[in-house]
């Protein structure tokens, strides 16, 4: 009897020390479990973090690469920026064409195209290039004889183009919006094209500038 009642009592003493570990095998596998929870979502965090670091590095580096380059055109622009070249308005007479240069030094292989529009025929008038050659500095804006004469041939010839394009003659009358663009050569040997509206661009070279002007 008394045998028996050890081995029940062994018996229950074994389960329950079954039960215990495999409790405590699951506590440690749950805390384990939250322990790489936490350490995978540590690691995530400090990945976010050194990903928006590296954004908000790239993205100032960016802007001050864009601002270097900003300064350093400039400068190369600063030449060519001193000078300027414009003709007077389509109907304004006597006709000029004025130009100054303000820098220290002359612009060389200088090139001129004027441009007409037609109000009947809503055509672009575009003249030949007319090559000046090089301009020194002035202290004043001062004319230009040879461009002179170039505009008036042009709008004359213009005038003749509209007359062919309305079927009527045409005069001065029927041209609007006179304006011109230069090519030129700073004192750099940088070459340049100053738009219509005085943009400046910067051309890689002189035969760049005839290709373009033959356009």
């Amino acid at each position: 009897m008394g045998t028996v009642l050890i081995l029940a009592v062994g018996s229950v003493l074994f389960l329950t020390a079954q039960d215990v570990m495999a409790s405590n095998a699951r506590l440690v596998e749950k805390v384990s479990s939250l322990s790489n929870l936490w350490s995978a979502t540590a690691a995530f965090g400090a990945l976010a973090v050194a990903l928006a670091a590296g954004r908000v590095a790239l993205k100032s580096y960016r802007a001050q690469t864009l601002q270097v380059r900003h300064l350093e055109q400039d400068k190369e622009a600063e030449l060519a920026s001193k000078f300027g070249l414009w003709a007077t308005d389509v109907y304004a007479e006597p006709d000029d064409v004025i130009y100054h240069n303000a820098a220290a030094q002359p612009v060389y292989h200088v090139i001129v195209t004027f441009y007409v529009g037609g109000l009947a025929s809503r055509t672009t008038h575009r003249s030949k290039p007319l090559i000046c050659g090089t301009l020194g500095p002035t202290r004043e804006p001062a004319t230009l004889p040879a461009a002179r004469e170039a505009l008036v041939e042009f709008l004359a010839t213009a005038a003749r183009d509209e007359s062919a394009h309305v079927g009527r003659e045409a005069n001065r009358k029927d041209l609007y919006v006179l304006y011109l663009e230069i090519q030129f050569t700073d004192g750099n040997g940088r070459t340049w094209i100053r738009k219509h509206d005085g943009t400046l661009r910067w051309m890689s070279s002189i035969r760049d500038v005839a290709a373009l002007s033959a356009k």
